[in-house]
């Protein structure tokens, strides 16, 4: 038996890959893949955003014990839900004489685990996932038994405009912010935004915690003709396909409907776009060499056939922190004076965050054997070096793909003197923005 968890990540076609999953579940039954139920089901298989629950209740159980109780759902406690989950996974197994019927299920908040493993060190929720596996404890894991899919999204620029449309100027909430403006505030209130949208940095995590892992490259599949379910279903989960790689007997307007898109534009300065595209590439590429490895011990794929691994020979890896400082300091963005502006303190409320996701910690090194020793530069080191950056005569294009070496533990350690300067500075620039009209009257 296979279990496929999809994991998202967000503002990747994940909500037109569940809504054919749990819309068209007759039809892989007949393909030896079931899309289980869920609590809220009752006999009939899960609904498109269901398995949400599941990954809130791993990751969270005492905030979901809390809100379940608020709601009045609580039902069940944590370890009843563990074990409902479990006996759902077991029925699908035995559902088959052979044990042959094989099961998918997921939604892209599955993406907040492997999120959590990579900002918080905390991978806790996967050994507790794999342990509601039906798996025959007597006998051996089969090595091909448990994986991940994630769908990788190109041009990497356009996964993060799709974000910002998705949180700032969807109809829903009705806002206006500028892309420059919620980008920069990011960094500060956020930032471990950009690291949902790392889908090698989520297989890879994965992997680590003993799963294989599947990556969709949509651009590969688009270029091709072809639709990320085309993929899903003929190269991942081997469904009956004809010769053009599309599958069989499913009518192909339900394959290709997209429902779910933002079409306005994020009104993003094209150079800007350009330098971010390339930093996001090059945090893509801080995976590859862990990547790699697991391929060829046949543990990861991506399908369909993906240029990442070319494109990182030329693309030296970054790390995350690397990543925002430099993005930070693309002079166009002036994140600098957009973050002075706003007080350094303008909070971001568009979606519910990751817990603790403001505690700006330094990451695990996945993919490297960097060490983990160095300290993060605080709020004000990172507002000062931009403002450094922004002002000096160093070409603007190679100051957006520089890279800025993590900083050892002994520059980090500033004397108490340093540390009083730098916010006093820092201080008098606010102090200097806020009262430049009447400075400049009284000049």
């Amino acid at each position: 038996m296979k279990v496929y968890a999809f994991i998202g990540p967000t503002k990747t076609a994940s909500t037109h890959v569940k809504k054919f999953l749990s819309s068209h579940t007759d039809y892989l039954h007949g393909q030896n893949w079931t899309w289980p139920r869920s609590p809220y089901s009752g006999n009939h298989p899960a609904q498109t955003f269901d398995f949400k629950d599941l990954s809130e209740l791993l990751l969270y159980p005492e905030e979901w014990s809390a809100y379940n109780i608020r709601k009045g759902h609580a039902k069940m406690s944590v370890e009843e839900r563990y074990e409902w989950y479990r006996q759902e996974f077991r029925r699908v197994r035995s559902s088959s004489s052979s044990f042959s019927q094989n099961m998918i299920f997921g939604h892209e908040n599955f993406m907040t685990i492997s999120t959590a493993a990579l900002t918080q060190h905390n991978s806790s929720a996967i050994p507790k996932l794999v342990s509601l596996m039906p798996w025959n404890t007597s006998a051996p894991l089969p090595s091909d038994s448990f994986a991940v899919i994630a769908n990788y999204r190109k041009p990497r620029a356009s996964h993060l405009e799709s974000l910002y449309k998705q949180q700032v100027s969807s109809k829903r909430k009705h806002e206006t912010q500028p892309f420059s403006e919620w980008l920069c505030s990011s960094f500060i209130t956020r930032p471990y935004l950009l690291e949902r949208l790392d889908s090698p940095g989520h297989a890879e995590v994965w992997l680590r915690e003993g799963a294989n892992a599947v990556l969709i490259d949509m651009e590969a599949a688009f270029s091709g003709g072809r639709d990320v379910i085309d993929v899903l279903l003929c190269d991942v989960l081997r469904v009956a396909c004809g010769e053009t790689l599309e599958p069989l007997n499913v009518p192909r307007k339900e394959v290709t409907y997209h429902a779910h898109v933002h079409s306005k534009s994020s009104g993003a300065d094209k150079d800007i776009l350009e330098k971010i595209e390339i930093l996001l590439r090059r945090r893509d590429c801080y995976h590859s060499a862990y990547l790699l490895n697991a391929m060829e011990e046949g543990r990861f794929h991506i399908y369909p056939n993906s240029s990442y691994f070319n494109e990182c020979k030329t693309l030296e890896g970054i790390t995350h922190e690397e990543m925002n400082l430099q993005i930070s300091s693309i002079p166009e963005l002036d994140c600098f004076m957009v973050n002075a502006n706003n007080g350094t303190q303008k909070s971001v409320e568009h979606e519910t965050p990751l817990s603790n996701e403001t505690a700006y910690i330094p990451l695990r090194n996945y993919g490297t054997n960097k060490s983990d020793e160095f300290e993060t530069p605080s709020i004000a080191e990172k507002s000062l070096m931009s403002h450094k950056m922004n002002t000096s005569n160093v070409n603007e294009t190679q100051k957006a793909v520089e890279v800025l070496k993590p900083p050892t533990v002994e520059a980090s350690l500033l004397s108490y003197e340093t540390n009083a300067s730098y916010y006093l500075g820092f201080a008098l620039i606010l102090l200097l923005v806020a009262f430049r009209k009447k400075i400049r009257l009284w000049l």
